[in-house]
C-alpha cells in the first residue's frame, strides 16, 4: 500500500500553512491553537490516499489470504526474493526455492476457512491508516513526527549553505547522483519537497544526504553532518558553530532499502560487539571531544541566554526537580503559585472552579526557560536558591561508593574502560553472549 505515496502530493498551501504556525514561538496562542488542526488536515490527506484506493478493502477480506497474498507476493518476484532473504536459504537452487515456494501457498491454504483467526492483525492494520494522531499510523509518522523535523532541517540548512561546508556540496552530488532526483542538493531542503519523503526509499536518501552513506566495497561517502562536525571542530568562536541537520523517522512497517547502512540484524556476536564499539568512538567525538562537545556546551551552559534555553513541562522537569533541590514538585509548585498570583480569584468563582482555572492554565504550559525557574526559585527560596543551570553544568555529578566524584560523562567513559576488552577482542567461538549475564551487564 506504500506505493501508493510514490508519486502522491501533500497540498502545497497546507503544507504552508503548517510551516507559518510551527515558525512561531511555542507561547503563540494561534499556533497552539492553530497548528493541531492543520496537521490533522494533513494527516487526513495521508489517510484517505490509501482509505479512498480500490485495493483497501482487500486488505481486511477474505480475499488477502484467499488470494492476494498468494498471487500477489508468493508467486511473485518478491515472494521469491523473500524465501532468499531467510537465514538458511541463501545458497538454494532454483528448482528448491520453487520448493519453498509451493510449501509457502499450502500453508497459506490452510487458513482460507479460517480468516477470522486474523481479525486482530486486521485491527492493527486498520490503525496504520487512520488519520488520528495514533502514533502507530502512517500518518502520524509523517506529519506529526517527520515534518516538523523537516522544517527544522529547512532553516539549518539554509545557515549550513551560507557556511564554508557548501562547498563540498558538488562532490556529495555527484557521489549521490544515481539515488536523486533533483539538480542540486539545496532542492531537498525545501519544503515542496516533502512530499517525495513520504516513502521508505526516499527517506533513505534523504538521510544518506545527511548522514552519509557506506558503499559495498566499505567505501564512506561521508553526510552533511559530518562536514559540519569537521567545521566546528575548527571554530574556536561558539557563536560560529553550525547546528546539525536531524535525520527522518522509518516509514512505519516499510522495509530498509540498500541504501541505509544500518543491518536489519547482525549476523554474530562479533559483529554486534564491533558495531557498538564504533558507534562509541563515533559519538566520542561528539560527546566527549572538541569545544563544540555536548560535555564543554552543558559545563559551559551558564554561559548563553537562558532566557532562551528551555525545559519542556512534562515528567522530565519534576525528574530535575528531585535531583537538584530534592523534591519532585518544587518547581512545579514555583511554577503554579506565579499563575495564581497572575490570575487571582474572580468574585463569581467558587474554590473548585478556580482550581480548575489554574490548572488548565498550568497544562498550557509547553515549557519554560531556565532563566524564569531562576527568577521564581529565587523568589522561593531566598538565599538557599541554587540556578538551575547549574543542574546541567556539573552533569549530575555524584559520590561513588569510593567517595569519588564522578560525572555522567565521567561514568560513561569507565563503563566503556570496563566494556573495553570485550568490545574490542574477538569472543570466543561456542560461546553466546546473550547468555553471558555478566558481560551483557557490561554492555
Amino acid at each position: 500500500m506504500n506505493v501508493l505515496l510514490d508519486d502522491f502530493e501533500l497540498d502545497k498551501n497546507d503544507l504552508m500553512k503548517f510551516y507559518d504556525l510551527y515558525q512561531r514561538p511555542s507561547v503563540d496562542l494561534k499556533r497552539k491553537t492553530d497548528l493541531p488542526k492543520i496537521q490533522e488536515t494533513l494527516r487526513k490527506q495521508i489517510s484517505e490516499r490509501f482509505t479512498k484506493n480500490e485495493q483497501y478493502k482487500r486488505l481486511f477480506g477474505k480475499e488477502l489470504i484467499r488470494e492476494d497474498l498468494i498471487n500477489k507476493f508468493v508467486k511473485t518476484t518478491k515472494g521469491i526474493a523473500y524465501i532468499r532473504s531467510q537465514k538458511g536459504n541463501e545458497g538454494l537452487s532454483d528448482v528448491e526455492v520453487l520448493q519453498k515456494q509451493e510449501e509457502l501457498v499450502a500453508e497459506i491454504g490452510m487458513f482460507k476457512d479460517f480468516t477470522g483467526y486474523f481479525d486482530g492483525l486486521k485491527k492493527n492494520r486498520e490503525n496504520m491508516y487512520v488519520g488520528d494522531d495514533e502514533a502507530t499510523s502512517i500518518a502520524h509518522r509523517m506529519i506529526s513526527e517527520n515534518l516538523p523535523k523537516f522544517v527544522d532541517n529547512m532553516d539549518v540548512f539554509a545557515k549550513i549553505e551560507a557556511s564554508e561546508v557548501a562547498k563540498h556540496f558538488d562532490e556529495l552530488y555527484n557521489a549521490m547522483e544515481p539515488y536523486l532526483n533533483v539538480n542540486e542538493i539545496a532542492e531537498m531542503f525545501q519544503l515542496d519537497y516533502y512530499s517525495v519523503v513520504l516513502t521508505q526509499k526516499q527517506i533513505d536518501v534523504y538521510n544518506a544526504i545527511i548522514g552519509g552513506k557506506v558503499l559495498d566495497d566499505g567505501t564512506k561517502i561521508p553526510g552533511i553532518n559530518e562536514y559540519v562536525n569537521l567545521y566546528n571542530q575548527q571554530q574556536k568562536v561558539k557563536s560560529n558553530r553550525l547546528p546539525k541537520l536531524k535525520q527522518l523517522f522509518k516509514q512505519i512497517l516499510s522495509d530498509r532499502n540498500a541504501i541505509s547502512w544500518l543491518p536489519d540484524e547482525f549476523e554474530s556476536d562479533n559483529e554486534m560487539l564491533q558495531s557498538i564499539e564504533r558507534c562509541y568512538q563515533e559519538l566520542k567525538i561528539q560527546v566527549f571531544e572538541g569545544e563544540s562537545s555536548l560535555m564543554v556546551l552543558l559545563k559551559n551552559i551558564g554561559d548563553y541566554d537562558l532566557e532562551h534555553i528551555y525545559l519542556s513541562n512534562d515528567i522530565q522537569l519534576t525528574e530535575i526537580a528531585q535531583k537538584f533541590y530534592g523534591n519532585w514538585s518544587m518547581v512545579k509548585k514555583v511554577m503554579e503559585e506565579d499563575i495564581i498570583a497572575k490570575n487571582p480569584q474572580k468574585s463569581n468563582e467558587d474554590n473548585e472552579k478556580y482550581g480548575e482555572r489554574i490548572a488548565k492554565l498550568m497544562k498550557a504550559i509547553d515549557s519554560i526557560s531556565i532563566a524564569q525557574i531562576n527568577r521564581l526559585m529565587r523568589v522561593c527560596l531566598g538565599n538557599d536558591y541554587k540556578p538551575m543551570e547549574n543542574y546541567f553544568s556539573t552533569m549530575d555529578a555524584v559520590d561513588d561508593e569510593h567517595g569519588q566524584r564522578s560525572n555522567l560523562f565521567i561514568r560513561i567513559e569507565n563503563a566503556h574502560t570496563e566494556a573495553k576488552a570485550l568490545l574490542t577482542m574477538p569472543y570466543p567461538e561456542g560461546r553466546s553472549l546473550s547468555q553471558d549475564k555478566k558481560n551483557v551487564e557490561r554492555i
